[in-house]
């Protein structure tokens, strides 16, 4: 077994390494990196370990030449797809060695080579020593998992095995699971949220943020800033606690809660209610822009991140996509008048602290005179947009949310709650957070549930027909 304190971060090393095959495919649109963003969790912990830095994906090509090793041996094993009952083998399926240098106390990548017609493989020249395998499955195949031998979807519970000299090492065979589908709903918008928690939370939360329900204005920064504090966020109606969400911010046990909006969205009498679970406090402002800064000055204070999304609090569509992205890396979405001909005093103050500010949605939702006023500022400004609102969440998923993922989240793009209380769960497990058709999944979405070999898909919210005839998914 590889030492637990190396476990975690060469989970994401070889995440990262793994990566080129997958990021190395052009996507449906050409979207450009976000220079500033910090590095994911994972290769963050990588970092962190004082293992070596996983090679540029762009630069790794699996079928260059690597140093023959002066004592090696063969590796050899059958990759199979698990496609419920049974597991066919299967073909092209590319397995990448690794080989621990105790020298570097770090991995060197060996190669790659693609499994037979009959599901079969044969790496010749791997180093003596420990030796651990990736398996991505084709370009071809879909929705199947990439794991590591034997059975570790993430690395989490990485095994060696050993090469000797002149010997051929043989049983390593690795079966790539199907992508699972399933629903996280309730009843209603309040219910979900607290089926959303559940699953993300199981343990409890030290803070929980709580935003109405019946509207989207005063939530749009609520999500991030609620998985910047590590928690998640819970919808309530203006005048009553229900029971459910009154029970689960029970079971959460935090020990703060905060409320986004003020006594117009949340009655005073419910914010006493949720007063006497947990110490409350509740950030807002004269309107939905104001508490977007306030929210933002209260959860991520003078020593912000570097980075911050910007977009419009006019609808919710890309705020939505803004929130998912945001969640994932622990960094702030401000809302803006989008249809300004430039940005307030109010938002230049707060927004000239951040060097990098990303903005999400065409023209028409944040005006080019916004967009200037933010390149006056002096940092650097993206802009992320697509046709509709589904072409957007692509844009900003495709710039964002590159890496392997074993969970992904889709919900109703037509309507913000699920998608409110979803981004602090997406964030929590670096997932994306998809927006789609009730009634259908675009092709540019499922191509990036392709690239990313999602094993987990998460229907937020109760869907009509996102299952089609035995497929995972309808295709729009």
């Amino acid at each position: 077994m590889v030492e637990p304190t190396k476990r975690a971060a060469f989970a994401v090393v070889i995440a990262a390494i793994a990566t080129a095959a997958l990021v190395g495919a052009t996507p449906a649109t050409a979207v450009e990196t976000p220079p500033g963003l910090p590095l994911p969790p994972a290769a963050a912990a990588a970092e962190d370990s004082g293992l070596p830095a996983p090679p540029d994906p762009s630069t790794l090509d699996p079928a260059a030449e690597v140093e023959a090793a002066s004592l090696a041996g063969d590796i050899a094993g059958t990759i199979r797809a698990g496609l419920g009952s049974s597991t066919p083998r299967l073909a092209g399926a590319k397995v990448h060695i690794y080989w621990y240098n105790t020298g570097i106390a770090g991995y060197e990548y060996r190669g790659m080579v693609t499994s037979g017609a009959d599901g079969t493989y044969l790496f010749v020249g791997a180093p003596q020593g420990k030796n651990i395998a990736y398996v991505e499955p084709p370009n071809t195949e879909e929705y199947l998992h990439a794991m590591f031998w034997p059975d570790s979807p993430d690395g989490s519970d990485l095994v060696q095995f050993q090469v000797n000299d002149s010997q051929t090492t043989t049983g390593i065979d690795v079966t790539l699971p199907r992508l699972k589908k399933d629903y996280i709903a309730g009843a209603d918008r309040f219910a979900t949220a607290v089926a959303i928690s559940k699953r993300g939370f199981p343990g409890g939360a030290s803070c929980v943020y709580v935003a109405a329900g019946l509207g989207f204005a005063d939530a749009l920064s609520a999500g991030p800033a609620a998985a910047h504090c590590g928690g998640p966020l819970l919808l309530v109606p203006p005048t009553t606690l229900p029971a459910n969400v009154k029970a689960e911010l029970n079971r959460l046990d935090p020990d703060k809660i905060v409320i986004a909006g003020g006594p117009g969205v949340i009655s005073n009498a419910v914010k006493s209610a949720i007063g006497a679970i947990a110490p409350t406090t509740r950030v807002y402002g004269a309107d939905r822009y104001a508490t977007s800064r306030a929210l933002l000055s209260h959860e991520f204070g003078p020593a912000a991140p570097l980075e911050v999304l910007v977009t419009t609090g006019e609808n919710f569509p890309d705020a939505l996509s803004a929130s998912g992205a945001a969640s994932a890396y622990k960094i702030p979405v401000l809302t803006v008048r989008g249809s300004a001909s430039k940005l307030d005093a109010a938002s230049i103050v707060q927004l000239s602290k951040f060097p990098y500010a990303y903005i999400v949605g065409g023209k028409a939702v944040v005006s080019s005179g916004v967009e200037t006023s933010l390149k006056n500022l002096g940092g650097v400004v993206i802009r992320y947009s697509g046709s509709d609102r589904y072409a957007t969440n692509m844009a900003v998923n495709e710039a964002f949310m590159p890496y392997p993922a074993l969970d992904v989240y889709l919900t109703n793009g037509l309507k913000y709650p699920d998608a409110l209380a979803g981004a602090p769960l997406a964030g929590s497990n670096f997932g994306p957070l998809y927006l789609v058709p009730p009634t259908c999944t675009p092709e540019r979405t499922l191509d990036h549930i392709r690239q990313v070999t999602a094993l987990r898909a998460h229907l937020l919210g109760y869907f009509s027909k996102l299952s089609f005839g035995g497929e995972l998914f309808l295709e729009c």
